[in-house]
């Protein structure tokens, strides 16, 4: 054999040999890319459900997604003949790019409306459409991941890897939805397109590239979100002559500019008696209508005008609505804007002067407050939610860090001597929001009663908090002015039960009755009303939350049977639980005669899917506080603990399961301890210092949270794979699920505490079967 022969039969057999790693490693790119255009669109549905419904269906995504990722792994047992497909993966995730489409445009205009569910219940049968139709995507980019893990098991670390990386990389792309919008669906069908060329042998290429094309040529028109006609913004436009002059969105909210006969003024006196002048609108995600209304007569008549009985002020307006700020200019006082989100500012400041001469803070109240030594004659909390939101108790599952005990001692800690906290909350009955902010008074303010004034309009209820005591002549100037505009007082010091309940009557003083009860003895209310109305804190941050289990029987028996309380936090939660546990088992043991699971794949892959997700949550919780607007913090979080997760995974073999469990489990156990304390200590710090922080303090721990999965996988055997998948994914819903509702109850350290504990059991799962072989 010649030199050259035996040169080419040195690079054939090379090639030989290199050509199957060259191969996976074309497939992890293809799963890379898939991951991105799946966690895409997850975080893509939330967002639009946020606009175009409320925010309980936007929870309801991440259900839908670990479902659908959880039956993939649940069908390849049923069909195991597909991992012997060689062209499964290619058409997968052409199905997959397909879908994304077809699925969007099928749930959009699904009629899923809580307030029609409320009045016919049968309609909350709808939810099952949503579950079929969507979680289809997700049942395609879990078979292509499974099959490639059932597989390749022996690259589990590095397929596990690639899907986590690329599960970031589409969690940072929310980011675009400040170029695209709705569009951004498109982005994630395309990116499954493109992971397809990765699959695809010869001719199938050509395949992929006619897909990418015929996407790319789709209307903008159907990716148009429906929105629920109960919004601000579609009512605005119910209007003959309303339209919207412009419509921007970025990664925290959609911000539209409305011109319409609708006039927003909460709370305004009913004996104003002059018209409000035309005025332009802005709705974030279609609700929470504030009025661009220039300073006029009209703010004499506002709930918010008894904040200035003494004259010009340094006032700090925190989540600013339009008629807070024309009240502020009208009264001549300085003022000050914080706003964590820039796009409703810059929007109104294209169509209106009324920002002119504000002092603008794009940050949260709490952050800048946290950094800043500056005191205020009046610190303000806007009125930004929907009356209708509010009393139908939509707000359940959202966290408010301006409503907790901890933001409470902050805002009375920066009060001049004379200063006072202004609170409007809608008249919601029967009473739930005012409650709770009188116990946020009581544990923040020493001696409560004598620095604590509320009264009532038709439908808000504005509450006073003073530095110090109220005296005689500001309780009489108070009284005046309530007198004068039809307000009705509710608690002032000294005031009687005659002296409320005037002008707008109910057959009782219940708000009277109510707050002075709590005056009296809070913690015998808190224990006996129907309501939860404890203090939020940090570390439980519901504010919206009245959700109680043991006075479901007597709610529903004050309301005359009526379910709408049940709608709000906590029974919402526990019904998904229920249908995601449902699901969940149908989903394991269906296929279980077919394919029998082991006992440690069942504990430790449901343990370790339980512990990932009450981790994740409870951290993207407590750093929402730490980096401000909640789409943004839970974008940077998650993109970092997938990312750091995914080199976990890659680093898993050379790192061991051992070390990477007594890492996790050393870590964690920091966390709980430090983690709170952390937060608040460098709550003032910037923007810039926070990301760098927070990924330098979840790196570390991502790393080993990536370990677990796929050292299992290299344990189980091929055979147990998809059965591993299934098991993981569905603990994975079941777990986001039971975080909330920890969280509602216990707070999310204990959230975080729970998800050692999975951990550890898991480890202690791991060294038995150890043994055991």
């Amino acid at each position: 054999m010649n030199d050259s022969s035996g040169l080419t039969f040195r690079f054939h057999y090379l090639f030989l040999l290199r050509f199957p790693i060259m191969l996976m490693r074309s497939t992890w790119f293809g799963i890379f890319f898939i991951s991105a255009g799946a966690l895409l669109f997850e975080v893509s549905l939330t967002r639009i459900f946020s606009v175009s419904r409320w925010y309980h269906f936007a929870f309801m995504v991440v259900s839908i997604a670990l479902l659908g990722f959880a039956a993939s792994g649940s069908l390849l047992n049923l069909y195991p003949t597909l991992k012997r497909n060689r062209n499964a993966p290619f058409i997968l995730s052409v199905l997959f790019s397909l879908s994304v489409v077809v699925s969007f445009y099928v749930s959009d205009k699904v009629e899923m409306d809580p307030y029609r569910i409320m009045l016919d219940p049968l309609r909350i049968s709808y939810i099952s459409i949503y579950y079929v139709v969507l979680s289809l995507p997700f049942l395609m980019a879990g078979l292509v991941i499974s099959l490639y893990l059932s597989t390749h098991s022996q690259n589990a670390g590095q397929i596990y890897g690639f899907n986590l990386a690329g599960s970031a990389a589409g969690c940072l792309l929310i980011f675009a939805f400040s170029a695209a919008g709705s569009n951004i669906i498109l982005v994630s069908s395309v990116l499954g397109a493109v992971g397809s060329l990765f699959f695809a042998r010869n001719v199938q290429k050509l395949a992929s590239l006619l897909v990418i094309i015929a996407l790319i040529g789709l209307p903008g028109s159907l990716f148009e979100i429906t929105m629920s006609p109960y919004k601000s913004l579609s009512l605005a436009l119910n209007y003959p002559e309303a339209r919207i002059l412009d419509t921007e969105w970025n990664a925290v909210s959609r911000v539209d500019v409305v011109e319409s006969p609708l006039r927003q003024a909460p709370g305004l006196s009913l004996k104003y008696g002059e018209g409000l002048e035309p005025a332009l609108g802005t709705t974030i995600d279609g609700d929470s209508m504030s009025s661009l209304s220039e300073p006029g007569a009209f703010v004499e008549y506002l709930p918010t005008a008894a904040a200035y009985l003494k004259g010009p002020n340094t006032i700090l307006i925190i989540n600013p609505q339009g008629v807070d700020i024309a009240a502020a200019k009208y009264f001549s006082a300085d003022i000050t804007a914080a706003e964590g989100n820039p796009l409703p500012v810059r929007a109104i400041q294209r169509f209106s002067s009324l920002y002119d001469g504000v002092t603008v803070i794009h940050e949260n109240g709490r952050t800048y407050l946290a950094s800043t030594d500056e005191l205020f004659d009046i610190i303000q909390i806007s009125l930004s939610e929907s009356i209708f939101a509010s009393s139908v108790g939509l707000y359940g599952f959202n966290e408010s860090y301006s409503f907790t005990v901890e933001a409470f001692e902050e805002y009375y800690a920066h009060l001049t001597e004379e200063g006072m906290v202004v609170i409007t909350r809608w008249l919601v009955i029967p009473p739930r929001e005012l409650p709770k902010v009188i116990s946020l008074v009581i544990d923040t303010v020493p001696e409560p009663e004598t620095h604590l004034a509320v009264f009532r309009s038709y439908s808000t209820v504005t509450v006073l908090v003073k530095k110090t005591p109220f005296a005689e002549y500001d309780v009489d100037g108070l009284a005046a002015f309530c007198r004068d505009r039809g307000f009705d007082m509710v608690w002032a010091p000294g005031i009687t039960a005659d002296e409320v309940n005037v002008y707008n009557r109910f057959p009782e003083p219940y708000f009277y009755q109510l707050t002075k009860e709590q005056l009296d003895n809070n913690a015998q209310v808190k224990k006996d009303y129907l309501f939860a109305v404890e203090s939020p804190t940090d570390d439980s941050p519901f504010f919206f939350n009245f959700f109680q289990w043991r006075k479901v029987n007597q709610v529903v028996d004050s309301l005359q049977g009526k379910w709408q309380p049940l709608f709000e936090g906590g029974f919402m939660a526990v019904a998904i639980l229920g249908q995601a546990g449902i699901l969940s088992l149908a989903l394991v043991f269906i296929p279980a005669k077919r394919v029998a699971f082991s006992r440690f794949t069942l504990r430790y892959f449901g343990l370790i899917g339980l512990g990932f997700m009450f981790v994740e949550i409870s951290l993207m919780q407590q750093l929402i506080l730490f980096l401000g607007q909640p789409v943004f913090s839970v974008a940077i979080v998650l993109s970092c603990i997938l990312l750091f997760s995914g080199l976990g995974s890659v680093v898993s073999g050379r790192i061991g399961w051992n070390r990477g469990f007594v890492g996790l489990l050393g870590l964690l156990a920091v966390f709980a301890v430090g983690l709170s304390a952390g937060i608040h200590e460098l709550l003032g710090v910037s923007m810039g210092w926070k990301i760098l922080m927070t990924v330098g303090i979840l790196g570390p721990l991502s790393v080993c949270m990536g370990i677990p999965f796929p050292t299992g996988i290299v344990t189980v055997g091929e055979n147990q794979v998809p059965s591993a998948w299934c098991i993981n994914g569905c603990a994975s819903v079941c777990g986001s699920v039971l975080a909330i509702i920890v969280a509602l109850s216990f707070g999310f350290q204990i959230v975080l505490a729970c998800g050692g504990v999975c951990y550890f059991f898991a480890f202690l799962v791991r060294m038995i079967q150890k043994g055991q072989t």
